[in-house]
């Protein structure tokens, strides 16, 4: 717990260092005009509304801290370029994957109609018959 506040300080303070630095929406340079600048930002919030007692239930969110790795993405280009790799080739994938997801439907249905009410009365118990 003490090391997660840590790390959050300090990416808190990087967040606002880099909003400073760049400028927060005006520069065309700006820091929410990057995509891993608003992911980190997101983070950092996420974070941030995690800690507070009370207030509105953040169950939900902590699944975002799975994100915290992807920070060392923003900071080094090279995983950038790799990611971004993955997430271009991601996009045909999805594309067979709705292909496949119909076809599973389409069998889904023609099975239903094959064999609607084909499993009525058909088990019974063995000692008394019924």
């Amino acid at each position: 717990e003490k090391v997660e506040y840590a790390f959050l300080i300090i990416f808190t303070i990087e967040t606002f260092l880099k909003i400073i630095a760049y400028g927060l929406l005006l520069h065309p340079n700006a820091y929410v005009r990057n995509g891993w600048n608003l992911l980190d930002f997101v983070i950092v919030v996420v974070g941030h509304s995690g800690g507070k007692p009370g207030g509105f239930d953040v169950k939900a969110l902590r699944a975002f801290r799975v994100l915290r790795p992807l920070r060392l993405v923003s900071g080094v280009p090279s995983l950038q370029v790799v990611l971004n790799s993955i997430i271009k080739a991601m996009v045909p994938l999805l594309h067979i994957a709705l292909l496949v997801l119909f076809v599973i439907i389409i069998y889904a249905i023609i099975g239903l109609e094959l064999f609607i009410g084909k499993m009525h009365k058909s088990c019974f118990l063995v000692d008394s018959g019924k």
